[in-house]
Order: structure tokens, then C-alpha cells, then sequence
């Protein structure tokens, strides 16, 4: 008879083997946990103090809402129905929002008139031009707790010392009268121009009242050399896992890079590389709340490589919204004056507390110089060049730069009247009235 032999088994193998079997179900769904981390994450939250492969090399500078929102345009009205713009980066207008910043008490009522404008001087920040946002009155007033949405602000001085009354025309159309105290103004008039107003006149066209420059002013044109950024740097700042990105080159030289979820596309325009980023998947994630669409937008751009130096300015120009999307323009303004076109600008889609789309330029500019100053065409001169076909299509008529390649590392700013009718816009130039074709002076495309 044969003679089976018998093992024994030691107790630590045989609490080896009870134990193994959990241990590695639990390693597979880490490792599923650290898969889905990977392909699903966003560096969207990750601060702008990145480190490794997250580093995004700065174009600029961080700003911050305040500093982005500031008035399009700043008039006086003087007591003799005289109209003056101080231009918005002049040292009046810096030390006026320093002044109302300042204010230790800020108290609001209900107008019983809807009439906002009395007949003595007063100073007007015009904020309309945003849209259909306007401007949080806590930009002006940031101790002040009331929930408005300004279009217009009209300044008078108080009877006391240090003390401003305000009429205030919310986005609504309510009217509201303020009265702000510990404004030190420290000599600023506001009621008597200073050296940096500029006289304009209110011309009615079309049942609208058109605002440009009364006399003959002068504008500079000004060369600005383009230097050219760390590209690779900017796009690993979008995804995840860089290592994961796969670039894919198109036949009109387009190059997308993309890691299955998020892309960015980068494409070649005359003045620069030029970057647009899409992420589709917010649909699919919970909303972020908490966070307005500005604050979420300038956030962001702070963390993809940040907004322009110092030496320009650049702020929000537009704000369209939609019941799922909100979309922002940043542009470049030049002595108080608008940028028109793509130069300078950057375009950020919000949905949900998360950015579905952003598109910029790669460059940072830089002054080379500036010519001769030019003598611009006042309003009435512009307007009696147009025919009367053209005057009954006038919606709005703007001052500012076009942009035209100088060479190819620099561009030229060259002072144009941007003309919107009814069927489109067009950019004149502001020495004669003839047709400006700058370069980049497209506008971004909305994206529905």
C-alpha cells in the first residue's frame, strides 16, 4: 500500500495566502483610480504655482478683475454743455478710481426720477459698452455689500468736503442715487477739464447720438516689435499628462495636439502663432460653483501664460451671454484708445464654472517707437465723406488703432475710425477716411 505524504502548511503561508487575494483587487482599482485621474483630470484648478511638467511660461503678467475692468470711456460734461473724454489710462482717470476705491462710506437709494443727467457738470464712466453685463459696482466700490450691475455712473461733488454724489443706471435700467464719503480727490476738479480732456462733440445720426472728436486731435503712429514666446511650454499647460499629448499636423500646416480629450490647435497667423483651446467634456462634470465667469476666465488666462506687461493694457472690451455659455473679449487699448482685430486680444468661453474655449496670440509686444503724431479727421469731417446711403446704415462710429505688419517682428499701430453699419464693419483711416487693410483686424468668432 502506498503511503501519501503530508505537508504541513505554516501559519504565515496560510495568512499569506487569506490576505493576497484582497490586496490585489485593491491594486487593480487603484490603479483604475489613477488611469481615470490621468485621462479625466484638469489642470484648470491647479494654481498658477505649478511645478514639473505643469509650468506654463508667462507671455506677461497675472492681472486681476479690478485692473480688467475698468470704464470705456470717461466724459465731462461741463456746465455750459461743453463734452470732454479723458482717455481711461490717463492719470486723471487712475487717480479718480483710486480716490472712489477709497471711499469709507457708500449708501444707495432708489431715484424717484428716471432722469439720471442734471443740467450742472458732472463726470460720466461710461461701462454700457460691455453688453449685456455692465460692470459689478463693487469694482468702484469694493466695501459696498448691495448686488449691482452699473451701465453708466454720473459723478457730482457733494456739499461736504471728500464727499461725491452718484446717479447710477444699473443694467436693468433702474436708476439709483449713491453718496460715497471719504473720496479724497485731492485736487481733482470735476467739473473743469484738466490738459489730458479732449474736446468731442454729440452728433445725432439715425436716432443716435454719436460721440467723437470735436477739433482736429493728433494720434501717433506707433511701431511695436513682436517677440516670439516658449510655445511647447504654453501647450503642456493645458492637459493632464503632457506625455500623453499626440500632435497631428493637417495639410494647411495647422498643428493639433490633443490627449483624446482636450485639443489645441496651433496655427500660423501674420503676426505670430496663434493658439485656440477646446475642451468638449464640461458637459460631463459637475458644474463649479462659486465662481463667477470672470473671475473663472481671468483666472485661467493667469494660469496659461498670463495677460501683456505692463507696457500695454489690455482689458474686458466685450460680454455676450447665454443661457449655457458666457463670452469674453480681452483687448488691447493703446493711450486710452481701442485695438481693433485680433492683435492683442484673446477670447475665453465659459460653461458650467469651466473654460470650453480660449484662443490668444503667442507674442508679447514691446514699443519700438513712435513717428510723427498725425492730425485726425474731427467727427464732422469723417462724416461728410460718407454718403447718404452710408449715414442711414451708421450704427456706431469708434476711435482707435488698426494694425498693419510692419515687418516680420514688428507691427504698426496706425490711428482708423472703426465704422459699424447695419451689414457689417469697416475701418477707415482716421488722416483721410480711406479704407484701412490692416492686418488681423477680424474679430474672434463667436461660437455657439
Amino acid at each position: 500500500m502506498s503511503m501519501r505524504k503530508r505537508f504541513n502548511v505554516s501559519p504565515a503561508r496560510r495568512f499569506w495566502h487569506f490576505i493576497s487575494t484582497p490586496l490585489l483587487i485593491l491594486a487593480v482599482l487603484a490603479s483604475i483610480l489613477f488611469t481615470f485621474l490621468i485621462w479625466f483630470g484638469s489642470p484648470i484648478p491647479v494654481q498658477s504655482a505649478r511645478n514639473g511638467f505643469y509650468t506654463s511660461p508667462k507671455l506677461g503678467a497675472p492681472s486681476t478683475l479690478t485692473r480688467l475692468f475698468l470704464p470705456h470711456q470717461v466724459w465731462l460734461w461741463t456746465g455750459h454743455q461743453q463734452l470732454y473724454s479723458y482717455p481711461v489710462q490717463s492719470s486723471f482717470v487712475s487717480k479718480l478710481l483710486s480716490a472712489l476705491h477709497g471711499a469709507t462710506t457708500v449708501t444707495v437709494t432708489p431715484a424717484k426720477t428716471a432722469k439720471a443727467r442734471g443740467g450742472a457738470s458732472y463726470l460720466e464712466l461710461d461701462y454700457a459698452t460691455y453688453g449685456e453685463v455692465g460692470s459689478p459696482i463693487q469694482e468702484l466700490f469694493p466695501s459696498l455689500t448691495q448686488a449691482l450691475s452699473v451701465r453708466n455712473v454720473y459723478i457730482k461733488p457733494g456739499a461736504k468736503r471728500d464727499t461725491v454724489n452718484l446717479v447710477v443706471d444699473d443694467q436693468q435700467g433702474a436708476v439709483f442715487n449713491m453718496r460715497a464719503s471719504g473720496v479724497r480727490l485731492n485736487g481733482l476738479s470735476l467739473t473743469e477739464p484738466d490738459t489730458s480732456a479732449v474736446p468731442y462733440a454729440q452728433i445725432p445720426i439715425n436716432g443716435r447720438e454719436l460721440r467723437l472728436p470735436y477739433t482736429n486731435s493728433v494720434m501717433p503712429i506707433e511701431i511695436w516689435s513682436l517677440k516670439q514666446q516658449d510655445i511647447s511650454g504654453v501647450i503642456d499647460s493645458y492637459f493632464a499628462d503632457p506625455s500623453a499629448v499626440i500632435p497631428i499636423v493637417d495639410s494647411i500646416h495647422k498643428t493639433l495636439y490633443t490627449d483624446g480629450l482636450r485639443a489645441v490647435w496651433l496655427s500660423s497667423a501674420s503676426f505670430g502663432p496663434t493658439i485656440a483651446y477646446r475642451n468638449p467634456q464640461t458637459g460631463n462634470v459637475i458644474p463649479r460653483t462659486g465662481h463667477s465667469p470672470l473671475d473663472t476666465a481671468v483666472q485661467f488666462i493667469n494660469d496659461h501664460g498670463g495677460f501683456l506687461s505692463n507696457q500695454t493694457s489690455q482689458g474686458i472690451s466685450a460680454i455676450k451671454r447665454s443661457p449655457d455659455m458666457t463670452e469674453i473679449i480681452f483687448s488691447l487699448s493703446e493711450d486710452g484708445f481701442p485695438v481693433f482685430g485680433q492683435f492683442g486680444s484673446m477670447q475665453c468661453i465659459v460653461n458650467n464654472g469651466w473654460v470650453v474655449t480660449f484662443r490668444r496670440a503667442l507674442v508679447e509686444p514691446s514699443i519700438l517707437e513712435e513717428t510723427q503724431p498725425l492730425h485726425i479727421l474731427s467727427g464732422v469731417q469723417l462724416i461728410s465723406r460718407l454718403s447718404p446711403r452710408e449715414l442711414n446704415k451708421i450704427r456706431g462710429i469708434k476711435l482707435g488703432y488698426g494694425t498693419t505688419l510692419f515687418s516680420s517682428a514688428a507691427i504698426e499701430f496706425f490711428p482708423v475710425y472703426q465704422i459699424t453699419f447695419t451689414s457689417g464693419t469697416i475701418y477707415v483711416k482716421a488722416t483721410d477716411g480711406q479704407v484701412f487693410h490692416g492686418t488681423g483686424m477680424t474679430s474672434w468668432t463667436s461660437v455657439e
